[in-house]
């Protein structure tokens, strides 16, 4: 049996394969979960654990759903470096989504430490001003992230 602990936003924070729920003599799990106030689905013949990043619980319908893609679209991840006309060009940001980019070394180039990550808009620009590869990463529950890699030649 799967057991799928999550938080009252659904996010699941741990996964259990429990395969003698219930031994002689002993609380069962469902008790023993529940006595910790944690809340919680089963699954039974799950085939293997369910990655949080790809998965969330339902909590109205208490039911592991999978977590949906975001809509962005991009218009290229190569495109040339200092061409400030003809960068990649992201659309159908969700509103509300958190961002950050990354330049050469996993460096945080946006945004700026100490500012928002919160998007203020539905679309996004991108130019790199030298050859070399940037990391965009948007954000929103109960999305799952969307990271994509932007190459500057």
């Amino acid at each position: 049996m799967l057991y799928i602990l999550y938080n009252p936003d659904g996010s699941i924070h741990q996964a259990n394969r429990v395969y003698d729920p219930e031994p002689a003599g002993q609380q069962s799990y469902d008790e023993l979960l529940n006595e910790k106030e944690e809340a919680f689905v089963k699954i039974e013949n799950a085939p293997a654990l369910l990655p949080p990043d790809k998965f969330y619980v339902d909590v109205a319908a208490k039911e592991v759903v999978k977590r949906p893609i975001m809509p962005i679209t991009v218009s290229a991840t190569v495109i040339k470096a200092g061409d400030e006309k003809n960068g990649a060009i992201f659309r159908n940001i969700p509103k509300g989504v958190t961002y950050a980019i990354y330049g050469p070394y996993d460096a945080l180039i946006y945004p700026v430490p100490g500012t928002s990550n919160l998007f203020p808009a539905t679309e996004l620009e991108l130019s790199i001003p030298m050859p070399c590869t940037y990391r965009v990463e948007f954000e929103l529950w109960p999305y799952q992230k969307f990271s994509i890699n932007i190459e500057a030649i």
